[in-house]
């Protein structure tokens, strides 16, 4: 039974890997994020099938299933079922990743050793987009005026920069809670110095490429650890420190970094033109500002049940004339937040049940451990900027780190 298991464990583990490699490079080829998610899947039925059965009662792997469910079952309402079906599709991860974590037990070594080549992976791509902006310094800095972002290097069509940006925030999250907690090696004697390193390179390498979601779920992220620190451990000096350290962040960046200085102005002149009534067409912040504004419309009309899974891109457009925007066909954006988005495919009991998921750290806090505080706040933050479930690198990342940073263990050396 060890051997199985272990065996188990090693392909399971592979599979992980495999995840991690396919964030960036989906663009280029979907397969190792496909073959990833089937490897981790067979681990489900590996062994005792009424066993891994029996696992699924786990409350955490239930409510990721029935979020799926639910959304299958938003096709008995949906008008556009063809739309409906290649969501269903898109988001098998939620249904097949929980099974596979379900039917393992994972060592803290295990996990580690997943996430620091995650760290790894993410830096490298991180560090080919810093050498790509070096590269093409004056034409980026002056794009990021008009809305435009900082590309991903070298597989700029592989994986979006909001994207890049969260899955940089979970990194740099991970190597600090690594640094501060594991006092004796893991992986290998002076793994806190690799990890510790990645994570301060990471830091200074967002704010260079300025990606607002990443930045937003970073620093979401980072006060729910201070917080904790606070409540759990009363270090006064330390958090004292931080709370001086946190706000003079983006205060030097804005000085040093043009940009992320020509991103905050691009931000500013977004606010001000929808404020005095501007055109916001082309104008990324306004015109999210919009779609949350119609996406709460359609929400009024039908909070319950909402129109149907493969209805939202329908009545967007619908509700966009209903309101006589003044975007243009082209700028007529989806909502870009999770939750709205949700709203209108499903109601506000879906919404809920999201809330649930996302918080459930929060909600058993006695049996979790700090990381997955922040887990919990990086991607609340990163789903009220942008719909992340929507994409397959979204909805795979999102239960793929819940899980991983669940194995962990409440940890009292923080």
């Amino acid at each position: 039974m060890q051997v199985w298991t272990a065996i188990k464990n090693h392909y399971f583990t592979t599979g992980c890997l495999l995840l991690c490699l396919g964030f960036p490079l989906f663009g280029v080829t979907p397969a190792f994020m496909s073959i990833g998610t089937v490897v981790c899947t067979l681990a489900f039925f590996h062994g005792n099938i009424a066993d891994n059965l029996k696992k699924l009662t786990s409350l955490p792997v239930l409510l990721f299933i029935i979020l799926w469910v639910w959304i299958l079952i938003g096709g008995l309402y949906s008008t556009d079922t063809k739309r409906w079906w290649d969501i269903c599709s898109r988001k098998l991860p939620l249904l097949l990743l929980p099974l596979g974590f379900a039917s393992v037990s994972l060592t803290k070594k295990q996990v580690w050793g997943i996430l620091l080549f995650f760290n790894g992976v993410i830096t490298f791509f991180a560090i080919a987009s810093t050498i790509y902006y070096f590269n093409h310094f004056e034409a980026i800095n002056a794009s990021l005026i008009e809305s435009k972002a900082v590309p991903v290097w070298p597989v700029e069509d592989g994986i979006s920069h909001i994207y890049f940006g969260v899955l940089m925030s979970f990194s740099i999250v991970n190597c600090l809670y690594f640094t501060l907690t594991e006092k004796q090696p893991v992986l290998f004697n002076r793994d806190r110095i690799l990890f510790c390193g990645l994570g301060l390179l990471n830091f200074v390498i967002i704010h260079l490429l300025s990606a607002r979601t990443g930045l937003v779920a970073l620093y979401g992220g980072l006060g729910v650890l201070i917080l904790y620190t606070v409540w759990q451990y009363r270090r006064v000096k330390m958090v004292w420190l931080t709370l001086v350290i946190l706000p003079l962040i983006p205060v030097i960046a804005y000085a040093a970094l043009p940009s992320f200085r020509n991103k905050i102005i691009n931000s500013v002149k977004d606010i001000e033109i929808n404020r005095s009534g501007g055109d916001i067409n082309h104008r990324s912040f306004s015109m999210r500002l919009e779609a949350w504004k119609t996406g709460i419309d359609i929400i009024e009309q039908h909070p319950v049940t909402g129109m149907g899974p493969g209805d939202l891109y329908r009545e967007m457009h619908a509700q966009y004339d209903r309101n006589q925007t003044i975007l243009w066909h082209e700028n007529r954006v989806m909502p870009h937040n999770q939750f709205i988005e949700n709203g209108v495919q499903l109601g506000l009991l879906y919404v809920l049940l999201l809330l649930i998921v996302v918080f459930w750290p929060l909600l058993h806090y006695k049996q979790t451990n700090p990381l997955q505080w922040c887990v919990s706040a990086l991607f609340f933050f990163a789903m009220c900027f942008e719909s992340l479930l929507e994409r397959q690198i979204g909805v795979t990342a999102f239960p793929l780190v819940v899980f991983l940073t669940g194995y962990l263990g409440s940890n009292k050396n923080l």
